[in-house]
Protein backbone atom coordinates (compact mmCIF):
# COMPACT_ATOMS: atom_id res chain seq x y z
CA UNK A 1 0.00 0.00 0.00
CA UNK A 2 2.82 2.41 0.86
CA UNK A 3 4.65 1.60 -2.37
CA UNK A 4 1.45 2.12 -4.38
CA UNK A 5 1.00 5.47 -2.62
CA UNK A 6 4.50 6.51 -3.69
CA UNK A 7 3.76 5.52 -7.28
CA UNK A 8 0.50 7.46 -7.15
CA UNK A 9 2.36 10.54 -5.87
CA UNK A 10 4.82 10.22 -8.76
CA UNK A 11 2.00 9.93 -11.32
CA UNK A 12 0.12 12.85 -9.75
CA UNK A 13 3.28 15.00 -9.82
CA UNK A 14 3.63 14.20 -13.53
CA UNK A 15 -0.04 14.95 -14.26
CA UNK A 16 -0.19 18.29 -12.42
CA UNK A 17 0.93 20.10 -15.56
CA UNK A 18 -2.69 20.08 -16.75
CA UNK A 19 -5.08 22.73 -15.51
CA UNK A 20 -8.01 20.36 -15.81
CA UNK A 21 -8.90 17.24 -13.88
CA UNK A 22 -6.78 14.46 -15.45
CA UNK A 23 -8.56 11.44 -16.92
CA UNK A 24 -6.85 8.16 -16.03
CA UNK A 25 -7.68 4.85 -17.68
CA UNK A 26 -7.38 1.86 -15.37
CA UNK A 27 -6.68 -1.12 -17.65
CA UNK A 28 -8.01 -3.57 -15.09
CA UNK A 29 -7.82 -7.30 -15.84
CA UNK A 30 -11.19 -8.15 -14.26
CA UNK A 31 -10.40 -11.74 -13.29
CA UNK A 32 -13.11 -12.15 -10.68
CA UNK A 33 -10.80 -11.50 -7.74
CA UNK A 34 -11.79 -9.28 -4.84
CA UNK A 35 -8.70 -7.15 -5.57
CA UNK A 36 -9.74 -6.41 -9.16
CA UNK A 37 -13.31 -5.76 -8.05
CA UNK A 38 -12.07 -3.04 -5.68
CA UNK A 39 -8.92 -1.68 -7.31
CA UNK A 40 -10.53 1.47 -8.72
CA UNK A 41 -11.99 2.31 -5.31
CA UNK A 42 -8.55 1.74 -3.72
CA UNK A 43 -6.93 4.02 -6.33
CA UNK A 44 -9.56 6.71 -5.72
CA UNK A 45 -8.78 6.56 -2.00
CA UNK A 46 -5.02 6.73 -2.61
CA UNK A 47 -5.31 9.72 -4.93
CA UNK A 48 -7.70 11.47 -2.53
CA UNK A 49 -5.25 10.92 0.32
CA UNK A 50 -2.62 13.01 -1.49
CA UNK A 51 -5.17 15.62 -2.60
CA UNK A 52 -5.18 14.56 -6.25
CA UNK A 53 -8.44 15.15 -8.11
CA UNK A 54 -8.61 12.80 -11.07
CA UNK A 55 -11.31 11.01 -13.02
CA UNK A 56 -10.90 7.24 -13.37
CA UNK A 57 -12.24 5.23 -16.29
CA UNK A 58 -12.10 1.49 -15.71
CA UNK A 59 -11.57 -0.63 -18.81
CA UNK A 60 -11.72 -4.41 -18.51
CA UNK A 61 -8.41 -5.45 -20.08
CA UNK A 62 -9.60 -9.06 -20.38
CA UNK A 63 -12.77 -8.39 -22.37
CA UNK A 64 -12.52 -5.00 -24.13
CA UNK A 65 -10.86 -4.64 -27.53
CA UNK A 66 -8.05 -2.33 -26.45
CA UNK A 67 -6.84 -1.83 -30.02
CA UNK A 68 -9.87 0.37 -30.73
CA UNK A 69 -9.18 2.59 -27.71
CA UNK A 70 -8.22 6.20 -28.47
CA UNK A 71 -5.06 6.60 -26.39
CA UNK A 72 -5.28 10.39 -26.66
CA UNK A 73 -8.57 10.47 -24.74
CA UNK A 74 -6.75 9.76 -21.46
CA UNK A 75 -4.00 11.66 -19.66
CA UNK A 76 -2.44 8.59 -18.09
CA UNK A 77 -2.87 4.86 -17.66
CA UNK A 78 -2.68 2.44 -14.74
CA UNK A 79 -2.41 -1.34 -15.01
CA UNK A 80 -3.04 -3.04 -11.64
CA UNK A 81 -2.41 -6.59 -10.45
CA UNK A 82 -3.95 -9.80 -11.71
CA UNK A 83 -4.04 -13.51 -11.00
CA UNK A 84 -2.50 -13.93 -14.46
CA UNK A 85 1.22 -13.91 -15.20
CA UNK A 86 2.80 -11.67 -17.82
CA UNK A 87 4.14 -14.76 -19.61
CA UNK A 88 0.74 -16.52 -19.84
CA UNK A 89 -0.33 -17.11 -23.43
CA UNK A 90 -3.77 -15.53 -23.21
CA UNK A 91 -5.08 -13.39 -26.09
CA UNK A 92 -5.97 -10.52 -23.75
CA UNK A 93 -2.39 -10.42 -22.40
CA UNK A 94 -1.04 -10.09 -25.96
CA UNK A 95 -3.55 -7.31 -26.71
CA UNK A 96 -2.55 -5.51 -23.50
CA UNK A 97 1.15 -5.83 -24.43
CA UNK A 98 0.36 -4.24 -27.83
CA UNK A 99 -1.31 -1.29 -26.09
CA UNK A 100 1.67 -0.93 -23.73
CA UNK A 101 4.03 -0.71 -26.71
CA UNK A 102 1.76 1.92 -28.32
CA UNK A 103 1.67 3.93 -25.06
CA UNK A 104 5.44 3.75 -24.80
CA UNK A 105 5.90 4.86 -28.42
CA UNK A 106 3.54 7.79 -27.78
CA UNK A 107 5.38 8.70 -24.52
CA UNK A 108 2.17 8.42 -22.49
CA UNK A 109 2.29 8.22 -18.65
CA UNK A 110 1.89 4.61 -17.54
CA UNK A 111 1.96 3.13 -14.03
CA UNK A 112 2.15 -0.63 -13.47
CA UNK A 113 1.34 -2.20 -10.12
CA UNK A 114 2.43 -5.83 -9.56
CA UNK A 115 1.19 -7.66 -12.69
CA UNK A 116 1.05 -4.23 -14.36
CA UNK A 117 4.76 -3.71 -13.72
CA UNK A 118 5.54 -7.19 -14.99
CA UNK A 119 3.49 -6.92 -18.21
CA UNK A 120 5.04 -3.52 -18.96
CA UNK A 121 8.52 -4.98 -18.53
CA UNK A 122 7.65 -7.97 -20.70
CA UNK A 123 6.00 -5.88 -23.45
CA UNK A 124 9.04 -3.60 -23.64
CA UNK A 125 11.58 -6.40 -23.95
CA UNK A 126 12.16 -7.39 -20.34
CA UNK A 127 11.98 -10.90 -18.97
CA UNK A 128 9.40 -12.07 -16.43
CA UNK A 129 9.68 -15.53 -14.89
CA UNK A 130 8.32 -17.50 -11.98
CA UNK A 131 10.40 -16.70 -8.94
CA UNK A 132 12.93 -19.54 -8.59
CA UNK A 133 12.75 -19.14 -4.81
CA UNK A 134 9.00 -19.84 -4.93
CA UNK A 135 6.12 -17.86 -3.56
CA UNK A 136 7.12 -14.92 -1.39
CA UNK A 137 4.80 -13.43 1.16
CA UNK A 138 6.35 -11.47 3.97
CA UNK A 139 7.05 -8.13 5.57
CA UNK A 140 10.01 -6.17 4.26
CA UNK A 141 11.60 -3.30 6.19
CA UNK A 142 13.72 -0.70 4.44
CA UNK A 143 15.12 2.81 4.80
CA UNK A 144 13.94 5.04 1.95
CA UNK A 145 16.21 7.47 0.16
CA UNK A 146 15.53 11.19 0.69
CA UNK A 147 13.40 11.20 -2.46
CA UNK A 148 11.59 8.08 -1.26
CA UNK A 149 10.96 9.72 2.11
CA UNK A 150 9.32 12.72 0.43
CA UNK A 151 7.25 10.54 -1.92
CA UNK A 152 6.15 8.14 0.80
CA UNK A 153 5.66 10.86 3.41
CA UNK A 154 7.10 8.28 5.77
CA UNK A 155 9.50 8.08 8.69
CA UNK A 156 13.10 6.93 8.36
CA UNK A 157 12.18 3.25 8.28
CA UNK A 158 9.21 1.70 6.48
CA UNK A 159 7.70 -1.76 6.27
CA UNK A 160 5.72 -3.24 3.41
CA UNK A 161 3.77 -6.43 3.01
CA UNK A 162 4.40 -8.22 -0.26
CA UNK A 163 3.13 -11.30 -2.02
CA UNK A 164 4.32 -12.46 -5.42
CA UNK A 165 5.08 -15.51 -7.54
CA UNK A 166 6.80 -13.82 -10.48
CA UNK A 167 9.80 -11.56 -10.87
CA UNK A 168 11.17 -9.21 -13.51
CA UNK A 169 14.63 -10.55 -14.36
CA UNK A 170 15.65 -7.84 -16.78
Amino acid sequence: FVLAAAAVRWLWHFLQRWNVRPRLAVLNPRDGSLYNSNVVLMLEQLFAKIGACVTFHEIDACRVDLSSMDLRSFDGFIIPGSHASAYDSEPWIERLADVIRALDAAHRPLLGICFGHQIIASALGGQVTRNPAGLHAARCSFVPTPLGTSLLNAPHECSLQYHHNDIVNQ
